[in-house]
């Protein structure tokens, strides 16, 4: 109820924090120039990442495009278990999927482990592709999961895909190209796939119900072999 400076406070709020940066003593910030510094230009492979909402609808948008590619290729499809339950377009992105995986003969945190990789065709009790879509700036967790994938069962036929946007190419292919993942082969076996070009195959397809073969996802793909190529 009694008269204070509020408004003040808001309109030089800037100058009053540099005011007493300053006086806390000589580690204090300098005193402001007249010009600011000149910014740095942020490259496009290096914004800042969306929103978490955001990149949450993207992630399950992508999901719930490759749950339908699966169908229309007559692949049982499993979906991370940890994104089961989340909801795009009115839908959980679990119904109509597998609720166990295949039993590979692994160990219980293996399993569980392979269990979070963002989505897995299935066809005759054994997987076929293995899919991370990512969707933030590090890339290297769904490549770690495909690692432990390869490494617990290195006889497996399954092919690798990473889904993520175009202009992440270069960051995608970068991290298949680092020495830690060509020792175990993952940068032969794996493949990135421009989340702009899954969408379009989707709409290609959009008209079959099944029959697809599975191996259409390598259409769109690209190995680090072929980008090189095309450098």
């Amino acid at each position: 109820s009694r008269p204070n400076d509020l408004e003040y406070f808001q309109d030089n709020l800037p100058r009053l924090l540099e005011d007493a940066k300053r006086q806390r003593g000589p580690s204090a910030l300098p005193p402001p120039t007249e010009e600011p510094p000149p910014q740095t230009e942020v490259l496009p492979e290096e914004q800042p990442p969306a929103p978490p909402e955001e990149q949450e609808s993207a992630h399950s948008r992508a999901q719930d495009a490759l749950i339908r590619l699966g169908k229309i290729t007559d692949c049982n499809v499993w979906i991370a278990s940890n994104d089961r339950n989340r909801v795009y377009e009115g839908r959980r992105l679990g119904e109509d999927c597998l609720t166990e995986l295949p039993n590979l003969g692994l160990p219980e945190e293996a399993a569980k482990t392979i269990a979070l990789i963002d989505v897995i065709w299935i066809q005759q009790q054994a997987p076929i592709a293995a899919i991370e879509v990512e969707r933030t700036t590090s890339i290297s967790s769904g490549l770690l999961r495909m690692c432990d994938l390869l490494s617990l069962v290195p006889a497996l036929n399954v092919k690798l895909y990473v889904v993520a946007p175009r202009a992440r190419e270069k960051k995608v292919l970068a991290q298949l190209a680092r020495p830690t993942f060509r020792k175990i082969g993952l940068s032969k076996r794996c493949r990135y796939i421009p989340t702009e070009h899954l969408y379009s195959l989707l709409d290609k397809l959009g008209g079959f119900e099944h029959g697809i073969d599975p191996s259409i996802l390598d259409e769109i793909a690209i190995s680090l072999e072929t980008h090189a190529e095309s450098s």
